[in-house]
């Protein structure tokens, strides 16, 4: 099992790699074809969009736009990994896990939608970053609870919010 992370996803406009051939993940995050159906439909946009002048533009694009969120993808698919084959067994892992849960709960925020629905999927390198900023503040909350319920999680959900929303605006076409 291997994470992909090509550096160039097309040659002039003779070839282009989408999916597992761009950005193939270890399979532990569930996240690998659907990264690829993304792929798709912003390929699809920026064909049928204004600027569609050629397609070596259109193929440059689609890196630019994807390639940031199929590398933090494939980083959260390997922390996955690591997570359940090294962790998972430790019961002090476990416990910290169920207070960590409590405390992401406390966000609000989902980080993958079903590409089935009408809800505009969050885009991964915000899952990425996302959970940068919930291990960072978590750590501390953590260490002043002795149990899941002393979060206070209304409090954990405004930090996270304040942190993230200078970097991303959230459900905005182009941070797909």
């Amino acid at each position: 099992m291997v994470t992909v992370k090509s550096k160039a996803w097309h040659y002039r406009d003779r070839a282009l790699l989408l999916g597992d051939a761009a950005h193939a993940i270890v399979p532990f995050f569930g996240q690998g074809m659907n990264c690829g159906f993304e792929d798709c439909t912003v390929l699809d946009e920026l064909l049928s969009g204004p600027g569609a002048s050629s397609l070596e533009q259109v193929f440059a694009a689609l890196e630019t736009r994807r390639k940031t969120n199929s590398d933090a993808i494939g980083d959260l698919a390997v922390e996955n990994f690591v997570e359940m084959r090294d962790k998972v067994a430790n019961p002090r892992f476990c416990s910290k896990k169920r207070s960590k849960g409590s405390f992401k709960k406390g966000s609000g925020r989902v980080c993958f939608a079903i590409w089935a629905c009408d809800v505009q999927p969050e885009p991964y390198r915000f899952a990425y970053e996302m959970g940068v900023v919930q291990k960072r503040h978590s750590r501390g909350a953590l260490r002043r609870a002795h149990a899941p319920e002393q979060v206070n999680l209304a409090r954990a959900g405004a930090l996270i919010r304040e942190k993230l929303s200078p970097n991303f605006s959230l459900n905005k076409k182009g941070n797909s």
